[in-house]
Protein backbone atom coordinates (compact mmCIF):
# COMPACT_ATOMS: atom_id res chain seq x y z
CA UNK A 1 0.00 0.00 0.00
CA UNK A 2 2.84 2.22 0.93
CA UNK A 3 4.58 1.48 -2.27
CA UNK A 4 1.19 2.10 -4.55
CA UNK A 5 0.79 5.93 -3.20
CA UNK A 6 4.59 6.68 -3.30
CA UNK A 7 3.70 5.19 -7.05
CA UNK A 8 0.58 7.70 -7.39
CA UNK A 9 2.56 10.97 -5.89
CA UNK A 10 5.46 10.36 -8.05
CA UNK A 11 3.07 10.27 -11.33
CA UNK A 12 1.12 13.42 -9.90
CA UNK A 13 4.77 14.75 -9.48
CA UNK A 14 6.25 14.45 -12.91
CA UNK A 15 2.56 15.66 -14.42
CA UNK A 16 3.16 19.13 -13.04
CA UNK A 17 6.79 19.41 -13.56
CA UNK A 18 6.27 18.62 -17.44
CA UNK A 19 5.47 21.65 -19.91
CA UNK A 20 2.24 22.24 -21.11
CA UNK A 21 2.73 20.52 -25.04
CA UNK A 22 0.09 22.59 -26.35
CA UNK A 23 0.19 26.42 -26.12
CA UNK A 24 3.45 28.65 -25.18
CA UNK A 25 5.77 26.33 -27.58
CA UNK A 26 5.91 26.92 -31.48
CA UNK A 27 9.00 25.32 -33.22
CA UNK A 28 10.36 23.18 -30.67
CA UNK A 29 10.68 26.48 -28.23
CA UNK A 30 8.29 28.03 -25.89
CA UNK A 31 8.36 31.57 -25.37
CA UNK A 32 6.04 34.72 -26.33
CA UNK A 33 5.46 37.24 -28.48
CA UNK A 34 5.00 41.23 -29.00
CA UNK A 35 3.59 43.43 -31.48
CA UNK A 36 1.63 46.22 -32.28
CA UNK A 37 -1.62 46.16 -34.46
CA UNK A 38 -4.18 49.37 -35.36
CA UNK A 39 -1.97 51.16 -32.64
CA UNK A 40 -2.10 49.33 -29.63
CA UNK A 41 0.72 46.84 -28.29
CA UNK A 42 -0.58 42.82 -27.39
CA UNK A 43 1.54 39.84 -26.45
CA UNK A 44 0.95 36.51 -26.91
CA UNK A 45 2.54 33.09 -25.30
CA UNK A 46 3.77 31.29 -28.48
CA UNK A 47 0.72 29.48 -30.34
CA UNK A 48 -1.91 31.02 -27.95
CA UNK A 49 -4.56 33.43 -29.79
CA UNK A 50 -5.44 35.39 -26.30
CA UNK A 51 -3.47 38.59 -25.33
CA UNK A 52 -2.51 40.53 -23.32
CA UNK A 53 -3.24 44.58 -24.30
CA UNK A 54 -0.37 46.70 -23.25
CA UNK A 55 -2.09 50.00 -24.21
CA UNK A 56 -1.15 52.65 -27.16
CA UNK A 57 2.44 52.09 -29.09
CA UNK A 58 3.25 52.00 -32.78
CA UNK A 59 6.83 50.18 -31.60
CA UNK A 60 7.70 47.18 -28.71
CA UNK A 61 10.72 45.62 -27.76
CA UNK A 62 11.16 42.95 -25.05
CA UNK A 63 13.38 43.28 -21.98
CA UNK A 64 16.64 40.43 -21.75
CA UNK A 65 14.40 38.65 -18.85
CA UNK A 66 11.07 38.70 -20.99
CA UNK A 67 9.53 40.41 -17.79
CA UNK A 68 9.22 44.07 -19.28
CA UNK A 69 7.89 45.93 -22.87
CA UNK A 70 9.89 49.35 -23.80
CA UNK A 71 7.25 51.09 -25.95
CA UNK A 72 7.43 53.85 -28.82
CA UNK A 73 4.05 55.74 -28.93
CA UNK A 74 4.12 59.22 -30.65
CA UNK A 75 7.00 61.11 -28.92
CA UNK A 76 7.51 59.43 -25.57
CA UNK A 77 9.09 56.34 -24.73
CA UNK A 78 7.08 53.92 -22.12
CA UNK A 79 8.16 50.70 -19.92
CA UNK A 80 5.50 48.26 -19.05
CA UNK A 81 4.91 45.01 -17.38
CA UNK A 82 4.24 42.27 -19.91
CA UNK A 83 0.60 41.68 -18.14
CA UNK A 84 -0.13 45.53 -19.48
CA UNK A 85 0.53 46.78 -15.37
CA UNK A 86 2.67 49.32 -14.35
CA UNK A 87 3.42 51.63 -17.76
CA UNK A 88 5.16 54.00 -16.94
CA UNK A 89 6.42 57.21 -19.42
CA UNK A 90 10.20 57.91 -19.64
CA UNK A 91 10.90 60.36 -21.92
CA UNK A 92 8.71 62.65 -24.25
CA UNK A 93 11.14 63.87 -26.73
CA UNK A 94 12.10 60.67 -28.57
CA UNK A 95 11.90 61.43 -32.20
CA UNK A 96 11.59 58.99 -35.33
CA UNK A 97 7.87 57.57 -36.39
CA UNK A 98 9.09 54.80 -39.01
CA UNK A 99 11.35 51.99 -38.90
CA UNK A 100 11.02 50.98 -34.64
CA UNK A 101 13.44 53.61 -32.87
CA UNK A 102 13.46 51.91 -29.52
CA UNK A 103 15.16 48.98 -28.03
CA UNK A 104 15.59 47.45 -24.93
CA UNK A 105 18.96 48.05 -23.61
CA UNK A 106 20.69 44.47 -22.85
CA UNK A 107 21.75 45.54 -19.44
CA UNK A 108 17.90 45.33 -18.30
CA UNK A 109 18.03 48.77 -16.92
CA UNK A 110 17.77 50.90 -19.84
CA UNK A 111 15.48 51.64 -22.65
CA UNK A 112 17.40 52.98 -26.53
CA UNK A 113 15.61 55.59 -28.23
CA UNK A 114 17.27 58.14 -31.07
CA UNK A 115 16.86 61.95 -30.57
CA UNK A 116 18.74 64.51 -32.63
CA UNK A 117 19.69 61.32 -34.89
CA UNK A 118 22.14 60.36 -31.66
CA UNK A 119 21.11 57.06 -30.11
CA UNK A 120 20.11 57.59 -26.36
CA UNK A 121 19.37 55.76 -23.32
CA UNK A 122 16.84 56.34 -20.64
CA UNK A 123 17.05 54.84 -17.34
CA UNK A 124 14.23 53.12 -16.63
CA UNK A 125 14.36 53.44 -12.93
CA UNK A 126 15.21 56.94 -12.29
CA UNK A 127 14.40 58.52 -16.14
CA UNK A 128 17.96 59.84 -16.19
CA UNK A 129 19.07 60.05 -19.74
CA UNK A 130 22.41 59.97 -21.46
CA UNK A 131 23.90 59.91 -25.11
CA UNK A 132 24.96 56.05 -26.12
CA UNK A 133 25.87 57.07 -29.95
CA UNK A 134 26.53 60.30 -31.20
CA UNK A 135 29.19 59.95 -33.79
CA UNK A 136 27.20 58.55 -36.77
CA UNK A 137 23.50 59.15 -37.32
CA UNK A 138 20.82 56.90 -36.40
CA UNK A 139 17.50 56.64 -37.23
CA UNK A 140 15.95 53.27 -36.32
CA UNK A 141 16.17 49.99 -36.73
CA UNK A 142 17.68 49.78 -32.93
CA UNK A 143 19.52 46.36 -31.66
CA UNK A 144 22.18 45.24 -28.94
CA UNK A 145 24.45 42.50 -28.53
CA UNK A 146 24.00 40.26 -25.30
CA UNK A 147 27.44 41.74 -24.28
CA UNK A 148 26.29 45.30 -24.44
CA UNK A 149 29.48 46.36 -26.73
CA UNK A 150 27.68 46.16 -29.95
CA UNK A 151 25.21 47.91 -31.44
CA UNK A 152 23.03 48.17 -35.22
CA UNK A 153 21.10 50.86 -36.51
CA UNK A 154 19.70 52.38 -39.69
CA UNK A 155 20.02 56.11 -41.64
CA UNK A 156 17.88 56.31 -44.24
CA UNK A 157 18.53 52.87 -46.05
CA UNK A 158 22.43 52.78 -45.11
CA UNK A 159 22.51 49.92 -42.18
CA UNK A 160 25.44 50.26 -39.78
CA UNK A 161 26.97 48.62 -37.02
CA UNK A 162 28.71 50.26 -34.15
CA UNK A 163 31.62 49.13 -31.76
CA UNK A 164 30.59 50.98 -28.68
CA UNK A 165 34.39 50.23 -26.75
CA UNK A 166 36.21 51.62 -29.46
CA UNK A 167 33.76 53.90 -31.73
CA UNK A 168 34.90 51.87 -34.97
CA UNK A 169 31.47 50.68 -37.23
CA UNK A 170 30.55 49.78 -40.36
CA UNK A 171 27.75 50.44 -42.93
CA UNK A 172 27.13 46.53 -43.68
CA UNK A 173 24.51 47.14 -46.08
CA UNK A 174 23.23 49.87 -48.47
CA UNK A 175 19.95 50.79 -49.92
CA UNK A 176 18.55 47.68 -47.65
CA UNK A 177 16.42 48.04 -44.69
CA UNK A 178 15.95 45.12 -41.31
CA UNK A 179 18.99 45.86 -39.60
CA UNK A 180 19.40 43.32 -36.73
CA UNK A 181 22.59 42.06 -34.32
CA UNK A 182 22.93 38.70 -33.10
CA UNK A 183 22.62 38.03 -29.19
CA UNK A 184 26.66 37.05 -29.73
CA UNK A 185 27.08 40.34 -31.66
CA UNK A 186 28.81 38.29 -34.23
CA UNK A 187 26.17 38.67 -37.10
CA UNK A 188 23.95 41.09 -38.32
CA UNK A 189 20.89 40.81 -40.60
CA UNK A 190 19.27 43.29 -43.49
CA UNK A 191 16.33 42.85 -45.90
CA UNK A 192 16.90 42.89 -49.70
CA UNK A 193 15.48 45.71 -51.31
CA UNK A 194 16.01 45.35 -54.97
CA UNK A 195 13.09 44.38 -57.30
CA UNK A 196 11.54 41.67 -56.41
CA UNK A 197 12.36 42.63 -53.16
CA UNK A 198 11.89 41.35 -49.69
CA UNK A 199 12.31 37.70 -50.93
CA UNK A 200 14.96 36.98 -48.52
CA UNK A 201 16.84 37.62 -45.20
CA UNK A 202 20.79 38.14 -45.36
CA UNK A 203 22.98 37.39 -42.73
CA UNK A 204 26.63 39.14 -42.58
CA UNK A 205 29.32 38.16 -40.21
CA UNK A 206 30.88 41.27 -38.46
CA UNK A 207 34.77 40.93 -37.94
CA UNK A 208 36.59 41.26 -34.88
CA UNK A 209 37.00 45.25 -34.81
CA UNK A 210 34.02 46.13 -36.44
CA UNK A 211 35.32 47.85 -38.95
CA UNK A 212 34.29 45.23 -42.05
CA UNK A 213 31.66 42.20 -42.77
CA UNK A 214 31.23 39.42 -45.01
CA UNK A 215 28.41 37.39 -46.35
CA UNK A 216 27.25 34.42 -44.19
CA UNK A 217 24.22 32.76 -45.00
CA UNK A 218 20.67 34.19 -46.93
CA UNK A 219 17.53 32.62 -46.05
CA UNK A 220 14.37 32.70 -48.52
CA UNK A 221 11.21 33.62 -46.84
CA UNK A 222 9.56 31.25 -48.50
CA UNK A 223 10.31 28.47 -45.77
CA UNK A 224 7.49 30.74 -43.65
CA UNK A 225 4.34 29.12 -44.27
CA UNK A 226 2.23 30.40 -46.96
CA UNK A 227 4.61 33.33 -47.89
CA UNK A 228 7.57 34.22 -50.10
CA UNK A 229 8.25 37.78 -48.94
CA UNK A 230 8.90 39.21 -45.45
CA UNK A 231 9.52 42.35 -43.47
CA UNK A 232 10.55 44.23 -40.56
CA UNK A 233 12.83 41.42 -39.28
CA UNK A 234 14.09 41.54 -35.58
CA UNK A 235 16.87 39.18 -34.16
CA UNK A 236 15.16 37.90 -30.87
CA UNK A 237 16.93 36.86 -27.66
CA UNK A 238 18.00 33.81 -28.95
CA UNK A 239 20.91 34.02 -32.07
CA UNK A 240 19.02 30.62 -34.11
CA UNK A 241 15.53 33.21 -33.91
CA UNK A 242 14.60 35.47 -36.47
CA UNK A 243 11.49 37.67 -36.71
CA UNK A 244 9.45 39.25 -39.28
CA UNK A 245 5.97 40.10 -40.32
CA UNK A 246 4.15 38.79 -44.04
CA UNK A 247 4.68 41.28 -46.61
CA UNK A 248 2.56 39.56 -49.70
CA UNK A 249 0.13 37.03 -49.11
CA UNK A 250 -0.48 36.95 -45.15
CA UNK A 251 0.20 40.63 -44.53
CA UNK A 252 1.18 41.43 -40.83
CA UNK A 253 1.27 37.66 -39.77
CA UNK A 254 3.96 37.76 -37.37
CA UNK A 255 6.76 34.64 -38.09
CA UNK A 256 10.06 33.51 -36.80
CA UNK A 257 12.72 31.76 -38.77
CA UNK A 258 15.08 29.45 -37.31
CA UNK A 259 18.64 30.41 -39.37
CA UNK A 260 20.49 27.08 -38.07
CA UNK A 261 17.42 24.90 -39.63
CA UNK A 262 15.96 27.36 -42.27
CA UNK A 263 12.26 26.48 -40.65
CA UNK A 264 9.82 29.08 -40.49
CA UNK A 265 6.79 29.26 -38.25
CA UNK A 266 3.71 31.56 -37.76
CA UNK A 267 4.30 32.51 -34.02
CA UNK A 268 0.26 33.49 -33.61
CA UNK A 269 -2.34 33.55 -36.02
CA UNK A 270 -3.21 37.23 -36.68
CA UNK A 271 -3.16 39.56 -39.41
CA UNK A 272 -1.70 43.41 -39.41
CA UNK A 273 0.71 42.88 -36.99
CA UNK A 274 3.91 45.08 -37.05
CA UNK A 275 7.22 45.11 -35.75
CA UNK A 276 6.50 41.75 -33.86
CA UNK A 277 9.85 40.61 -31.37
CA UNK A 278 10.28 37.61 -30.37
CA UNK A 279 11.30 36.60 -26.36
CA UNK A 280 12.82 32.63 -26.43
CA UNK A 281 12.00 31.23 -22.92
CA UNK A 282 13.54 28.25 -23.79
CA UNK A 283 14.31 24.71 -26.12
CA UNK A 284 11.55 22.07 -25.92
CA UNK A 285 12.85 19.66 -28.80
CA UNK A 286 16.88 19.44 -28.83
CA UNK A 287 16.71 17.65 -32.52
CA UNK A 288 15.59 21.40 -33.41
CA UNK A 289 19.16 22.74 -33.96
CA UNK A 290 18.59 25.04 -31.02
CA UNK A 291 21.96 25.95 -28.87
CA UNK A 292 20.38 27.38 -25.78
Amino acid sequence: MIFFYRHIATIILLAIAAPTPTLCQVGGIWGKVVYTKSGNVRVHLLGDPTYADLGPGKYARWSPDGRKVAVKHESSIFVVNADGSNRIELVNDAEGDSNCPVEFHTNGREILYIKDDHIMAVDIETKATRVLVDYVDCTGELGMDTDQNRVVCRDDHILRAIDLDTGKHTEFADDHCSAGISPDGNYVTYNDNGKPHHLKVHIRKINSDCTDSRAYKSVLHRVMPDEIMGDNHHWSNHNDWITCEGDEYRNGVPYMINVKTQKGYVMVEVKGAKYPDLWVGGSLNPDEGHTQ
